[in-house]
């Protein structure tokens, strides 16, 4: 226990010597942010780092991501069409609202903070930057746009993104084919005390021929109450809102390249700042392995902040 002690003290003096950082809302290892630990942080390191066990799972999960705005009449219908078939399998299908269109920003994600309605400013620069990156070649056209697990379902990348009529069948195919190439286990350890905490992932590589792969980690906003354009011309200044992403945990577009070791796991570490305004029980990481050339996820899984 001597031992156990010295390496802990070890490894806060290391992080405290090497680690004058200026605070952000997310940190990913090495520069995990040991202050939203209430307490001294070798303890946490002995005590609270979490042991993952064997994951048993046999599931592919299927993650549909909708791009939408406040001000795209035909993404409520759509909204309603995603929601339905998300909560049709509720253990294995996620879904993500991006509030962006094809390029980043477009008319249907306008916003006036001066005004007396849609002065919400939904947009984050990681959606943005996925809008930008799909606008040629995939089938994005504009709002709302559908992908189930980045698929390409027709032979051509052209087919990725889909009208929402498309994502009951594709989800159903996804599901069927269960092609398991990746297992996902976390662990999050949330303090009130700091309004911050630590989430732990783990990776299993199942199938050996697998290419490179990134771990991405969304942040997503339960639930709202905001402006929203309806059809004939109504507008509903509060309309719920669900599944909105609010940037991911590292504000990396891409997340972080795994490295796998012998026996074909990879871990990562990070550390995360609430954001401001949101209570912790309306908030969610969907954390996903994506084919770093393709985008096309392998797997998903959701983790709460408070369970």
């Amino acid at each position: 226990m001597k031992n156990l002690g010295f390496i802990a003290l070890l490894i806060l003096a290391i992080i405290q010597v090497s680690c004058d950082r200026v605070p952000v809302a997310y940190k990913d290892i090495p520069d995990l942010d040991s202050t939203y630990y209430p307490g001294v942080w070798g303890d946490y390191v002995l005590n609270e780092w979490p042991t993952f066990e064997q994951n048993t799972n046999a599931q592919r999960n299927v993650l549909i991501e909708k791009y939408t705005g406040h001000q795209c009449v035909p993404c409520v219908s759509a909204a309603a069409v995603v929601r339905e078939v998300a909560e049709s399998h509720p253990h294995h299908v996620f879904y993500v609202s991006l509030h962006a269109g094809p390029g980043g920003m477009t008319t249907f994600q306008n916003y006036n903070p001066q005004a007396s309605s849609f002065y919400t400013n939904h947009t984050n620069s990681i959606g943005l930057a996925y809008g930008a990156y799909f606008l040629t070649g995939y089938g994005f056209i504009g709002n709302p746009g559908i992908t189930v697990n980045k698929e390409v379902f027709g032979g051509s990348n052209t087919d990725m993104f889909a009208p929402a009529t498309s994502t009951q069948g594709r989800v159903e195919q996804l599901l069927t084919e269960n092609d398991l190439r990746y297992n996902i286990q976390s662990v999050c350890n949330y303090f009130p005390q700091t309004q911050g905490g630590y989430l732990h992932v783990c990776v299993d590589k199942i199938q050996a021929e697998n290419p490179d792969v990134d771990l991405i980690v969304y942040v997503v906003q339960d639930s709202l109450r905001d402006w929203q354009k309806l059809p004939a011309g109504q507008e509903d200044p509060q309309f719920k809102h669900t599944k909105k992403h609010l940037g991911n945990i590292d504000n990396q577009v891409w997340g972080q390249r795994l490295t796998f070791s012998d026996n074909n796991k990879a871990y990562k570490d990070y550390s995360f700042a609430k954001p401001q305004g949101i209570e912790a029980e309306n908030l969610h990481f969907l954390i996903f392995v994506s084919d770093a050339t393709t985008k096309k996820v392998y797997q998903v899984i959701k983790q709460k902040l408070v369970d």
